[in-house]
């Protein structure tokens, strides 16, 4: 058995969570810098839950595709699908 294919994979996943780490960070800091700019221009009129929802949104569809929820855009499916294509070829 050729360990390269596990190995492929395995570094897909890694490289996929580094990706969703460094969205998790900026999605952390960019809203906590919005808020603070919100409350030092315009205290009175909170308009910073805008972005904070709807960037957390696409922040909950990427933490749902990393913990491979939905098995219709899960690892495995991915895998299946590749596996189709060469084959095909």
């Amino acid at each position: 058995m050729n360990p390269e294919p596990d190995y492929r994979e395995a570094r897909l996943r890694v490289l996929a969570l580094k990706f969703y780490y460094i969205h998790l960070v900026a999605y952390l800091a960019v809203n906590a810098l919005l808020i603070a700019i919100n409350f030092l221009t315009t205290p009175t009129v909170w308009w910073w839950y805008f972005p904070l929802l709807g960037w957390g949104i696409g922040l909950g569809i990427h933490t749902l595709s990393i913990l491979g929820w939905g098995k219709t855009i899960g690892w495995k499916w991915e895998k299946k699908k590749i596996r189709e294509f060469v084959n095909k070829q």
